[in-house]
């Protein structure tokens, strides 16, 4: 990725720094076609602190699942707010353009622009998106516990948590035309339950 990582130096700096941070990896069928790491700042806010997709794999909706993955982190870890730096629109790139583009795609805003943060030639956008602050009693599970078997399937998924208190497998939160449990209160497109175990979801609305 020449267009975002061409430094030596800095790459060197970004292998050490991502040892320590959340990280997720796209792949193929064969190799890794793009990454991203979370750097967490404190317990409101995280930051996209790297983020790359092999040029071929643009467009094709493999960045927006990695900025899905760190958003499911801040969600299940109940940060706020998630940031992003790149590069401001003063200083003229194609591809960093593009990138600004794409961050505007996925819900992050333009909020400052720190001209000397990295360098005189390279001013800092600093850019930011937030998620909404939910009741202290619902959770939001990521990934499917319906009737419905994802077994095969990584989306980072969350364990139900009355199957780990009870030691089973056996509680889904809905069974189609069958049952729905009690502590279960909703969905949200694409792949996340909200669940409000141990209190019952009657007593949480």
């Amino acid at each position: 990725m020449p267009n975002w990582f061409g430094i030596e130096a800095s790459i060197v700096d970004y292998v050490e720094q991502v040892k320590k941070m959340p990280f997720y990896a796209a792949f193929n069928s064969v190799n890794s076609i793009g990454f991203v790491a979370v750097k967490v700042h404190n317990s409101y806010t995280a930051e996209v602190c790297v983020m790359g997709v092999i040029k071929e794999y643009h467009r094709q909706g493999v960045g927006k699942r990695l900025v899905k993955c760190c958003e499911n982190f801040c969600e299940v870890n109940n940060i706020e707010f998630l940031t992003v730096k790149t590069l401001d629109e003063s200083r003229e790139s194609k591809s960093y353009e593009k990138t600004r583009l794409f961050y505007q795609s996925v819900g992050f805003k333009p909020l400052e622009v720190f001209p000397l943060l990295w360098d005189k030639d390279n001013p800092c956008l600093f850019m930011a998106k937030s998620f909404v602050k939910r009741n202290d009693k619902v959770n939001k599970l990521i990934g499917s516990n319906m009737d419905i078997d994802f077994s095969n399937a990584d989306f980072g998924n969350s364990q139900c948590p009355w199957n780990i208190a009870n030691k089973t497998d056996k509680h889904k939160c809905a069974v189609k035309n069958t049952s729905i449990c009690k502590y279960f209160c909703g969905i949200q497109y694409l792949d996340s339950v909200f669940c409000s175990y141990p209190h019952e979801n009657l007593s949480v609305f």
